[in-house]
């Protein structure tokens, strides 16, 4: 009998431990969750990787869901749940990014415990920025006359590009420091960029401007990537996150189109008149040197470090390298879809002998390149002017090109299963 005190009091204690223990495991997954979701993960595999932690942190029963915005735990074995959320529209940097998918890895093979995670987390939100404000605003013009080269305009339009695209950068700069006007970006940004670049080439006796050169100074707004991964959300079954994201890019798209209607439409440019382009001014080698550019863009306005810009480049490069290859034999349809799955694999590799380049990480050059938004934006800007069969045309390939990514991001996960023993987390913005 006397040793029945000590023993209640023990069980106490330990069922104390318990609940402090998974309070500590709850809000590791919480905050863990909520960074890869602004990292860019698709809910799918922020989903998958924080029931991973649960498990290697002894919560074999901890359930865990992922919305756009939120973590959502219920923890049976202290009868609790809760909810983390943060703000629409939280965003990482590129070298945010980097270290959030480390962590995640680290914690998902039980390499890290919550204590460390929480710390390294914290230890990422204090991550100052890499390069100044006015370099990472010259840092979108580079991206935007990388692109018009890529996408072949014309000499003239590169340059309208780089310099529209230095106000687009400053304009983003002023903006986020103020969230509130976010959502006005699309359709104020849409049409001041095409008023721009059409009364430009105008004035400077250019002749016919491309849509494309309207879309390069913006494309960081265009939602492919956002529609994309709605794909990819709704074919695992998270209809909800799916369905959200889907509706949300559409949206955006709609917003963009109006805005640069009314713009080209202020400057006197009617919707027939729109064209998508390539021309022929720009040689058919030169987008290479455009990648260079846009890595180089793409490098300063993500501050991302020298080492990490070169890996860029290189993915860049050899993502439009197998898409320009098999679009020669196949389609660009086919071929955007073989370019997914070929680099999703080649970065799953490349992270099981680099922890400190993760997918998400080395991947999302690729996605961008690759992800339809602007293809998609011309669509719904030609439709205005187009006849029924062209515009049917063109959304068949829209829309089959962002099912033949997904799909190609898919296989590239199942190939990258099989090939690497012990896969780290992956998933493109």
């Amino acid at each position: 009998m006397a040793d029945d005190g000590p023993a209640e009091g023990g069980g106490g204690d330990e069922a104390a431990t318990v609940a402090a223990d998974s309070a500590t495991v709850e809000e590791m997954v919480g905050r863990l969750g909520l960074a890869m979701l602004a990292a860019g993960y698709a809910v799918t595999d922020v989903g998958s990787t924080l029931r991973r932690v649960a498990h290697v942190t002894g919560r074999q029963t901890m359930s865990v869901g992922a919305l756009p915005n939120a973590i959502l735990i219920d923890d049976p074995s202290v009868q609790r749940a809760r909810v983390a959320d943060m703000d629409p529209g939280t965003v990482l940097r590129f070298d945010q990014t980097q270290v959030v998918g480390t962590i995640a890895a680290a914690a998902a093979e039980g390499r890290a415990d919550p204590t460390q995670v929480m710390a390294r987390l914290a230890d990422v939100e204090a991550m100052p920025q890499r390069y100044p404000t006015w370099l990472m605003i010259v840092g979108n013009a580079l991206m935007a006359a990388g692109l018009s080269v890529v996408f072949r305009t014309s000499w003239g339009a590169v340059g309208i590009d780089f310099l529209v695209g230095l106000l687009v950068g400053a304009i983003l700069v002023g903006v986020a420091r103020v969230p509130q006007l976010m959502g006005l970006l699309p359709f104020s940004l849409g049409f001041l960029t095409s008023a721009l670049v059409f009364a430009a080439g105008t004035w400077l006796h250019l002749g016919t401007v491309p849509l494309y050169a309207v879309f390069a100074p913006i494309v960081v707004l265009v939602p492919g990537a956002m529609i994309t991964n709605a794909v990819i959300e709704l074919a695992a079954g998270d209809v909800v996150s799916g369905g959200g994201r889907l509706v949300a890019g559409l949206v955006t798209w709609l917003m963009l189109l109006l805005g640069i209607l009314l713009g080209a439409g202020v400057v006197g440019v009617l919707p027939g008149e729109l064209v998508t382009g390539p021309l022929t001014e720009i040689p058919v080698w030169a987008p290479w040197l455009g990648l260079l550019v846009m890595g180089l863009g793409i490098t300063v306005t993500n501050s991302a470090s020298p080492r990490l810009g070169i890996v860029v480049v290189v993915v860049l490069l050899v993502t439009y390298t197998i898409v320009a290859a098999f679009a020669a034999i196949t389609s660009t349809i086919i071929a955007s879809g073989i370019a997914a799955a070929v680099m999703l694999v080649v970065a799953r590799l490349v992270e099981s002998r680099r922890r400190n380049l993760p997918t998400i990480v080395t991947f999302r050059p690729a996605f961008w390149l690759l992800v339809p938004g602007s293809m998609g934006l011309a669509t719904l800007t030609e439709l205005a002017g187009a006849r029924t069969s062209a515009a049917e045309t063109l959304i068949v390939t829209v829309f089959g090109t962002i099912v033949a990514i997904s799909l190609g991001v898919q296989i590239g996960a199942v190939i990258s299963e099989a090939m690497v023993p012990h896969p780290t987390v992956d998933g493109p913005r």
